[in-house]
């Protein structure tokens, strides 16, 4: 049972405003945390998809997706912290036993870990993200909610 899903526009979500009272220092430290939770979920997404019942890597790895909601949001990162959140919640699932791990979602949890750069620079830069971004969202909802999801090889596809 595949689901369409309604179109989103890059203005749904908030975009990269960031606080005025954020100074250089602190977006630097987010940046610098961004990266070393990026390089943390690149460590543990293999470990968790060899053995899916590994629990430390499984709480840890959303841990780092916690962590990027949090600090995104906080610096006016806030499609870093949406996205992040998105697979945060699919974990949370996951470790409450809510939600079974299907190679789908481990599928997009790749996708989602090869996105997470993009999004750094696109902060970086002020700029807003592609429907492609969107709809890895969309996607991470779907499986959140337990429904049917096929991916095209590579990225997700409306």
């Amino acid at each position: 049972n595949l689901h369409s899903f309604p179109t989103r526009r890059s203005s749904d979500l908030s975009t990269y405003e960031v606080p005025e009272e954020i100074d250089d220092e602190i977006l630097e430290i987010f940046l610098e945390e961004a990266e070393e939770q990026y390089q943390v979920i690149r460590e543990l997404l293999p470990v968790w998809e060899a053995d899916n019942d590994k629990e430390e890597a499984l709480a840890d790895l959303r841990r780092s997706f916690h962590t990027l909601k949090g600090s995104g949001r906080l610096v006016g990162a806030n499609d870093v912290g949406e996205f992040a959140w998105a697979f945060e919640n699919i974990l949370n699932r996951v470790i409450d036993k809510t939600l079974e791990t299907t190679p789908v979602m481990v599928q997009l949890m790749h996708i989602a870990k090869d996105t997470l750069p993009t999004l750094f620079e696109l902060f970086k830069t002020q700029e807003q993200p592609g429907p492609e971004i969107f709809a890895i969202m969309r996607y991470a909802e779907e499986i959140r909610k337990g429904h049917e999801v096929v991916l095209e090889i590579g990225r997700a596809h409306v």
